[in-house]
Parts: C-alpha cells; sequence; structure tokens
C-alpha cells in the first residue's frame, strides 16, 4: 500500500462514488469497510436527474436503470385531497441526460460500482475494517481502524495532498474507545 492514498471510511454509495471518482483520476484510493461484504441494507431508494448524470459519467447508470423503476413524473398527494401536484421531468430535458427519477435500493448501486472498481489499479478497498479513531500530527493522519492500524503520511505541497479525514462525527464516535 503507497504511503500517499485517500482514506474513505464506508463502502456505501457516498464512499464508492468519491472512490470511483478519484482512482479514475489516478488518484490511490483505500476504502474501510466495517462489514465483511457489502451491506444488502438500503437507506434511500431515489436517483435523482443530476445524481443520474454523475453516475452516466461513472458508467453506472445504465447498469443502474436495468435493475430500477423509471419514475418520469412526481406527484405530491394526500389521502384526503388526492393529486395536490405534478411535476413532469420532461420539463428540464434540456438541463439533464436523465429527465426522471430512478426507483432502485442503493445497495445495487453499491454493487455496481464494486464490481467495475475492483481490479483498477488505483483502488482498494479492505472489508472487515471498522474506522475507530482518526487524528493528525503535522503532515501525518493516522486511521485506527480495527482489526487493522494503519498510519497513512502525506507531503505537504506535493501536489497530491488530497488525503482529508472525514470529522469525528462521521466516524461514529460510539465506537472510539
Amino acid at each position: 500500500m503507497s504511503d500517499e492514498r485517500v482514506l474513505i471510511a464506508g463502502a456505501g454509495p457516498v464512499g464508492l462514488v468519491a472512490a470511483a471518482h478519484l482512482a479514475r483520476a489516478g488518484v490511490p484510493v483505500t476504502v474501510f469497510e466495517q462489514g465483511a461484504a457489502l451491506s444488502e441494507e438500503s437507506r434511500a431508494s431515489t436517483f435523482h436527474p443530476p445524481t443520474l448524470d454523475m453516475l452516466h459519467a461513472l458508467g453506472a447508470a445504465k447498469p443502474l436503470l436495468a435493475q430500477g423503476l423509471k419514475a418520469p413524473t412526481f406527484q405530491y398527494r394526500t389521502k384526503k385531497q388526492g393529486l395536490l401536484a405534478e411535476f413532469d421531468f420532461a420539463a428540464i430535458a434540456d438541463a439533464t441526460q436523465h429527465p426522471y427519477r430512478v426507483q432502485c435500493e442503493q445497495s445495487k448501486l453499491t454493487r455496481i460500482l464494486y464490481e467495475q472498481m475492483r481490479g483498477h489499479p488505483q483502488f482498494e478497498i479492505v472489508f472487515g475494517a471498522a474506522v475507530k479513531a482518526v487524528s493528525q500530527d503535522g503532515a501525518r493522519l493516522d486511521w485506527l481502524c480495527a482489526p487493522l492500524a494503519l498510519p497513512a503520511p502525506m507531503s505537504p505541497g506535493s501536489g497530491r495532498n488530497l488525503l482529508t479525514a472525514p470529522r469525528m462525527s462521521e466516524v461514529n464516535p460510539g465506537n472510539i474507545p
């Protein structure tokens, strides 16, 4: 593992999208996932037009569409009054490649991205490694993972200083010793 890498806590949709963008730009990335495999739990299931445009650039929109349901309109309804308003995404077709929303579990997106990135020379994922703490001392950033402890030095001003750490609240402070 190289000394200069972007370290990402969590192999959810945000972590893997960030990793895919960075790795494809030539930036080495290591993703730490506390689970033994990708989660099958979905916390959301709607992908909006700008997100689909971004996923298209990663080559992930088409396989996601194949597994989801396309919704060309959005409606506001109540039990009492029924339909209150409807937005037809065709109205923004000139501003997006995807004038619709897609209903699809996020876990399907993470699998699509993982399959695309497996074997990429700039991408690495470590399963079973929960980020427990992050600290920085000058140019050195240390991540404490269980069962893995990885120091990741960075070189300020090197032009490749893309190493960023999440705020402690994003690390799950309940697990910090």
